[in-house]
């Protein structure tokens, strides 16, 4: 009697985090990658300073935009509940 073997691993769910991680961890990124770009500044790599003065602007950017997000979330829940009462 065969037997069917499956060959293929199932799909794991690594994709989960939660919003305070992706914060956390653009925020690390952003205090490493700035602190890298004025060393390069400092000692003047440019070839070192100014990718990373880039990531650096990005990871503060999604900072910045990830805060502003969670803003405008709590102002609409709070506005919204407002309206209900």
């Amino acid at each position: 009697m065969p037997h069917k073997i499956n060959f293929f691993a199932r799909p794991i769910d690594t994709g989960y985090s939660l919003d305070w991680e992706n914060f956390l961890i653009e925020l690390c990124l952003g205090i490493i990658c700035a602190v890298m770009a004025l060393y390069g500044w400092d000692k003047g790599m440019l070839l070192m300073a100014v990718p990373a003065a880039v990531v650096a602007l990005a990871c503060l950017g999604l900072v910045v935009y990830s805060l502003s997000r969670l803003a405008l979330d709590k102002y609409s829940q709070h506005h919204a509940k407002r309206k209900l009462d």
